[in-house]
């Protein structure tokens, strides 16, 4: 005997069940930014709004403009900003204080002679586990109000103060 499955009659849905499960389980979440939800308000609460500010100088203490600050988290862009005539930034930003998520900092200047930076403002617990963010990259406290001054070298500058630094302590070379 061959058996064929019936055509589908009209109007019938063989995913309606599954959507109308995904839909109801997104709305209890909140997750279409209806905040109206106990879950969606927990989450909210966990929300900082934070802003990270200060000035990028070079070796002479003068600003630098037109550096390009962006804001990453778990490797994913979320912002960025550009620093004024005088090197002076402010890069508001936004993190769940509740969630493990690394949130990483990339100052890249428009000279081609200066070394881009990082700086690591939160480091997940996987990143630390393994070790996928240098040891040499500096870190901060995370909070609502992070001044941080920046002084981009130029690549024999930078070079020297990473072999000056107590980062490569314990490792072999090559």
């Amino acid at each position: 005997m061959d058996y064929k499955m019936a055509p589908p009659t009209r109007g019938a849905c063989f995913l309606c069940p599954i959507l109308i499960v995904a839909a109801i389980t997104a709305l209890s979440l909140g997750l279409w930014g209806i905040s109206d939800t106990p879950y969606a308000q927990t989450e909210a609460a966990k929300m900082v709004n934070a802003v990270l500010e200060g000035e990028v100088t070079d070796v002479g203490g003068f600003g630098i403009s037109g550096v390009t600050i962006k804001l990453f988290r778990d490797s994913f862009f979320v912002s960025e900003i550009t620093s004024d005539t005088e090197g002076h930034y402010r890069l508001p930003f936004s993190y769940n204080a509740n969630l493990d998520k690394s949130i990483v900092v990339w100052f890249l200047p428009q000279e081609p002679d200066l070394v881009p930076e990082i700086i690591v403002l939160r480091e997940s617990y996987q990143s630390k586990e393994l070790k996928l963010l240098s040891p040499c990259l500096p870190r901060l406290t995370l909070s609502e109000n992070i001044v941080y001054d920046i002084e981009l070298l130029d690549e024999k500058a930078k070079l020297k103060t990473l072999s000056e630094s107590e980062c490569f302590k314990g490792k072999e070379k090559s």
